[in-house]
């Protein structure tokens, strides 16, 4: 007899602590990385920043999502439940990624979600390549396309077991789209990795088509809000929210602390762009930072 499957109840009538209990199954870092600020989004952070951008701005049922740096795949399996037709999970860290994979298996999100394991610039690099051969009709020349038949039949006999490796992984890029239109994310606080917040966040605006979710340590949030509108882009606070920090590192002191985040939106206008490097900005640091 087939096991009984515990489905998310209807996405209109979901309660938020129904949302959160379900979300509560998406395991956290098995090992957590101190070099890539991981610290896990708890399942109450993960409802409430979806419940936001659903219920009060309609930004996910529908939509095709990217979670940037998704971790474990909290923020991912949050999208998918809130009505999400597709989203796309990249992390850098392929234990993360391997870890989302398994969660999504697990809360049954897995049809509706892809992952990536691939660093930020890395992916934005390839989606702003994928958008321009969109643009151009994926016309190539043939010299880019097609080596000289005899060098393709020598590496084809040399590299056969890797190019089935390779032939995989394009297999899998390949069916990534190149637009998105509400990007999710919980970037690193920044406060290991110098700007890393800001980084993500340009990434972010980079690769949305319309909307953007970010959460930021509240300390910082003028400067976020200010970098933002200097982009041309609409932003604001929408949600104030304490972040459970347990003790995940042996340099931490406490069991457990939390942190307040401040969860912004921010809304593209059409033909943003940013070229500018991050800079750092005066009372842009986080007096806390030593013991995260």
């Amino acid at each position: 007899e087939a096991p009984i499957k515990h489905h998310p109840p209807p996405l209109h009538t979901m309660k938020i602590w129904q949302f959160e209990t379900f979300l509560k199954d998406v395991e956290p870092f098995r090992r957590p990385k101190i070099k890539l600020e991981q610290y896990c989004t708890g399942a109450h952070i993960a409802a409430h920043m979806l419940t936001a951008a659903q219920d009060q701005y309609g930004d996910i049922e529908g939509k095709t999502v990217l979670d940037l740096g998704c971790g474990t795949g909290m923020l991912t399996a949050a999208a998918v439940m809130k009505g999400a037709d597709l989203v796309v999970g990249v992390d850098v860290d392929e234990d993360a990624i391997e870890q989302a994979r398994e969660n999504a298996e697990k809360v049954e999100t897995n049809e509706e979600s892809k992952f990536v394991n691939m660093d930020i610039e890395d992916f934005g690099k390839f989606i702003m390549k994928k958008r321009k051969e969109e643009a151009e009709g994926g016309q190539e020349t043939k010299d880019e396309e097609k080596p000289q038949e005899e060098d393709k039949e020598k590496d084809d006999s040399d590299d056969e077991s890797s190019d089935e490796e390779s032939d995989d992984d394009e297999e899998d890029l390949a069916s990534i789209p190149s637009h998105f239109d509400t990007v999710i994310t919980n970037p690193p606080f920044g406060t290991k990795l110098e700007h890393a917040d800001v980084k993500f966040l340009l990434a972010a605006i980079a690769l949305s088509d319309h909307v953007v979710y970010s959460l930021h340590k509240t300390s910082t949030i003028d400067y976020i809000l200010g970098r933002a509108k200097k982009m041309g882009c609409q932003a604001e606070a929408i949600a104030q929210l304490n972040f459970d920090l347990p003790k995940s590192y042996k340099f931490h002191k406490e069991e457990n602390r939390v942190v307040d985040v401040t969860l912004v939106r921010i809304v593209k206008k059409k033909g943003d762009e940013e070229k500018a490097e991050p800079e750092p900005q005066e009372g842009y640091s986080d007096e806390d930072s030593d013991d995260e």
